[in-house]
């Protein structure tokens, strides 16, 4: 999927996820880039985002989710690929870049929502998208 970075459209699931891992890698085009990777989120992707912006990647901002913080220090530089895998279970939700924990937060709510993608200022591109659904 290749993102241009106007802003919008950003790309949402059709259908609410409750409990999943997500694994996916991701690489910015250019060295300023502003991104987001939407968990349990309103249909417009408005809430609960796990920050792509250069910088602060990994911060949870749109929400409130104790424990979790940016890891901007394991992402690789533009033009290489990242890779991510993101556990939501309960309102527990663990996060790891580039094969590296990064953090573990609680408290996620709604108990179900859409899973998206943004790209805001510049082209980003994400390919290897996997979902596992939990039960």
């Amino acid at each position: 999927i290749k993102l241009s970075g106007g802003g919008k459209p950003h790309l949402a699931t059709v259908g609410e996820y409750a409990d999943f891992e997500m694994r996916f890698q991701w690489r910015a085009m250019r060295e300023k880039y502003n991104s987001g990777f939407f968990i349990r989120s309103p249909e417009n992707l408005g809430k609960n985002q796990i920050n792509l912006a250069k910088g602060n990647e990994g911060k949870f901002i749109g929400g409130k989710l104790s424990g979790a913080k940016a890891a901007g220090a394991l992402q690789k530089p533009a033009g290489q690929w990242n890779q991510w895998r993101v556990l939501v279970v309960g309102d527990q939700v663990t996060f790891w870049c580039n094969d590296q924990p990064a953090w573990e937060g609680s408290g996620l709510k709604p108990a179900a929502g859409h899973i998206g993608l943004q790209a805001e200022g510049a082209p980003l591109e994400f390919r290897n998208r996997r979902i596992r659904l939990i039960e």
